[in-house]
């Protein structure tokens, strides 16, 4: 953008003359005044959702719309197993019924409120700022389907909790205050134990933790130990792997109330000082999710706006695989003491 001012002088010598409003706005006499922008903008940062890749897809599997911006996945659950009996069965035993069930979760709009590139936007500026603004209707999008996701494969049954038992460690939830016991490995080994209990399949386990309860597991002398196993390959998105457990970051994954049973916050609740952080440790074929790609709307050259109008959408939703949730455990930060 360049914005000259010519002096009085000069305007004389061409014979210009400038009204006596003109002359107010204009500061005459003024040395030229040049803006220069770069050809690169500093984009907006968002947290990524690589760990959502994870989990049985049923993006094709959308049986009921419900509305508009809703639809519905529904997963068939088995009924109860088949009864052994050693020795001689009888005869003429008596013949059940296998009850089945569904387990039922929803995918919902995830949209960007429209944002406007006027021409005098494009004409006065040198970046590609079109560009950039669908990338970050795109980056935004993605960034709210892992909130949400986390937060829908976050168990909520006591049976599949375990709380820290570390030291003394500052509360790190975004509104908490005091302290919390740290996130040690002790922690990790007690959800892989249980896990391990519930017959899930060997392998294919995943901690996705937050930046500080990392840090607190790293800060655990074990761990310099149980880390050093298992590290030649870490599949893309990994981070470390510990105890044979793959370990994803992520800038926020859930938080907990502080209830004797903790409730999960739903994304973007308010605050508290009693919150806390969550650790999930889940068997990848036992967390489902359903995610559409993302549709960018542009109203190119609207006359109503003097320039183009550009939004975006997506669908997706996710769910524990089980109704008793069984293959998702939370670690959940404790109270310091």
């Amino acid at each position: 953008m360049v914005a000259i001012f010519f002096p009085s002088e000069a305007s004389a010598a061409i014979g210009w003359s400038f009204s006596t409003d003109i002359d107010a706005f204009v500061s005459l006499g003024a040395a030229p005044l040049v803006t220069i922008f770069t050809k690169d903008i500093e984009a907006n940062l968002f947290s990524d959702d690589d760990f959502t890749n994870e989990g049985i897809d049923d993006t094709a599997n959308v049986i009921v719309t419900q509305g508009k911006f809703f639809a519905k996945v529904s997963v068939p659950q088995a009924g109860a197993a088949p009864t052994v009996v050693k020795g001689d069965p009888g005869i003429n035993r008596a013949v059940s019924l296998r009850e089945d069930d569904n387990l039922d979760y929803d995918i919902v709009a995830h949209s960007t409120l429209p944002i406007v590139v006027t021409d005098l936007d494009e004409m006065m500026v040198s970046y590609a700022k079109r560009q950039n603004l669908i990338q970050e209707h795109t980056d935004a999008l993605k960034q709210s389907i892992g909130d949400q996701t986390a937060f829908d494969w976050a168990p909520s049954l006591a049976t599949q909790m375990i709380r820290t038992s570390g030291s003394n460690v500052s509360a790190t939830a975004p509104a908490a205050t005091g302290t919390r016991k740290a996130f040690i490995l002790d922690d990790l080994q007690k959800a892989k134990t249980l896990l391990m209990k519930q017959k899930l399949p060997k392998g294919d386990i995943t901690a996705l933790m937050d930046p500080d309860m990392y840090e607190q597991l790293m800060l655990d002398p074990s761990v310099k130990t149980a880390s050093a196993f298992g590290k030649a390959v870490l599949p893309e998105g990994v981070v470390d792997r510990i105890l044979g457990i793959n370990i994803r970051v992520r800038s926020n994954v859930v938080v907990y109330t502080n209830a004797a049973t903790p409730v999960k916050k739903a994304v973007g609740a308010v605050g508290a000082a009693t919150d806390n952080l969550g650790c999930l440790v889940y068997h990848v074929r036992k967390v489902r999710r359903a995610k559409t790609a993302v549709k960018v709307f542009i109203d190119q050259d609207a006359p109503q706006h003097y320039g183009t109008v550009i939004s975006a959408q997506l669908f997706a939703g996710g769910s524990h695989s089980r109704k008793d949730q069984k293959g998702v455990v939370a670690i959940i930060q404790a109270a310091g003491v």
